[in-house]
């Protein structure tokens, strides 16, 4: 029972964890936008199949999709909202930002074709709580 309260308390400090990127470890452009993240923000770092970033995406998502995700205190980011905000984060333009989320989708397909992945990019479902647009959304934090 003590064993079962510990490991409670371990999941919920993982699940409260701010600023993190969840990202797909064998796709270029998410394995790149993760790693100058946690290199010039300090944001953390999971990968879309390891069980901590399981467990956060399953708290926020009745489906959680599969694309590149940005955690931050009070708002969850998906698709091309979230490279848009990390790039605004990081300081580029306005415009570069911009494009990076209007292009997400093509660019994540194109970088799919390039080195041979077979999964694609899937949008999460959240019953309508998120303001999904340009391949990409946020939704409050659960």
């Amino acid at each position: 029972m003590v064993f079962n309260g510990w490991l409670l308390v371990v999941q919920d400090l993982i699940l409260c964890m701010p600023d993190t990127v969840i990202y797909d470890g064998n796709c270029p452009f998410c394995r790149l936008a993760a790693n100058t993240a946690s290199k010039f923000l300090g944001l953390e770092r999971l990968e879309f199949d390891s069980g901590d970033a399981q467990r956060l995406l399953e708290r926020e998502f009745d489906d959680p999709g599969f694309t590149l995700y940005l955690f931050e205190e009070d708002t969850v980011y998906f698709g091309g909202e979230a490279s848009r905000r990390i790039a605004e984060r990081l300081g580029l333009p306005g415009f570069l930002a911009e494009y990076v989320s209007e292009h997400y989708l093509q660019l994540a397909g194109l970088l799919s074709v390039l080195t041979g992945r077979r999964r694609s990019v899937e949008l999460p479902s959240c019953n309508g709580e998120c303001r999904i647009h340009r391949g990409g959304g946020r939704k409050p934090r659960s």
